[in-house]
């Protein structure tokens, strides 16, 4: 009989904690998870050294791994085709515990990770460990190895740099539903009236192709383009093609998930003010896609699938 590596069911328990910390890092997914896992190795590597507490002692190397990652993240977030958003996933995965709170929701939203975006990767990690899992400045300098004062000006000057920008209105999960349903029935009728009069005068229609799909790069704006333009879509492609719609709890609150003939095709995330859909989100990159249809166990379509390229059409 095998025995098993010093910590080993330690490890599995605090996987999820340590993922959903690594996640908030850095908006990926797929990142996420290989950070956890090459935390894991250099313990093992490092000959499973006893520790005090394996979860404290891996949440400081997955601090750091992703500290370094994000560093070089940014040099290839400039090259990026097209607007960047993070990678969505089902909530359970990004909110550590069986008790989740609305803060805790919120802070996982595409919304407010793609915020977390303006902040510089020291920033970053010690907002993240400080207001997102309430750890002391102490324990945050231990994990990534600056004083404690450097961590509490970090965090003052993520705060300051957050203030500054449009933070994402917060309503109810179940209006939001309710108003996600709306919307997917109006969008899915290929109406123009009818998903006009769900949008605020300034919504905004914004996707992340990352230059694999077929996706205007720039932000339309204004309840008459974006009204025609999702009709449009709908029109052309939900009445000749195989597509399926959802509404799925990701990333803290409802998103709508499209597939085609049963692949994931696209995440559709809304943001709302006033009871009017400020911001719609498309995820359409393949590769920001994939560890969601894992979790769904399904697969990530391609444009290539798509049936009769003379109807295509940019969104």
């Amino acid at each position: 009989m095998v025995s098993e590596a010093p910590g080993v069911q330690e490890f599995q328990s605090t996987r999820r904690f340590l993922f959903a910390v690594a996640y908030r890092m850095t908006g990926s997914a797929s990142d996420a998870e290989d950070l956890v896992q090459d935390a894991w190795l250099r313990y093992l590597d490092a000959g499973s050294p006893p520790v005090d507490s394996l979860r404290a002692y891996l949440t400081t190397t997955v601090s750091r791994l992703a500290l370094d990652l994000l560093k070089s993240a940014r040099v290839r977030r400039e090259r990026y085709v097209g607007p960047w958003f993070p990678e969505p996933v089902l909530t359970g995965e990004a909110v550590p515990g069986p008790a989740e709170t609305f803060e805790q929701r919120e802070e996982v939203s595409i919304a407010f990770l793609t915020l977390l975006e303006q902040l510089k990767p020291e920033q970053r990690i010690v907002y993240v460990l400080r207001e997102a899992f309430g750890l002391s400045y102490d324990e945050i300098a231990d994990h990534i190895d600056k004083s404690p004062a450097a961590c509490r000006q970090s965090f003052r000057r993520a705060q300051l740099r957050l203030s500054t920008e449009h933070q994402p209105a917060v309503i109810p999960r179940d209006d939001l539903r309710q108003l996600t349903e709306r919307f997917l029935a109006a969008f899915t009728s290929g109406n123009v009236a009818r998903v006009a009069e769900l949008l605020a005068p300034d919504v905004e229609w914004i996707s992340d192709a990352g230059g694999q799909r077929l996706a205007v790069r720039r932000v339309i704006v204004g309840v008459d383009k974006v009204a025609r333009g999702l009709a449009g879509f709908a029109r052309k492609w939900l009445e000749h093609a195989e597509f399926e719609h959802e509404i799925i709890d990701l990333n803290g609150s409802p998103a709508i998930v499209a597939r085609y003939q049963g692949k994931i095709d696209r995440v559709t995330v809304l943001e709302v003010v006033d009871n009017r859909i400020s911001r719609i989100r498309n995820l359409m990159n393949p590769d920001k896609l994939r560890y969601l249809a894992e979790s769904l166990d399904a697969e990530v379509a391609t444009i290539d699938e798509r049936p009769s390229p003379a109807g295509r059409v940019r969104t």
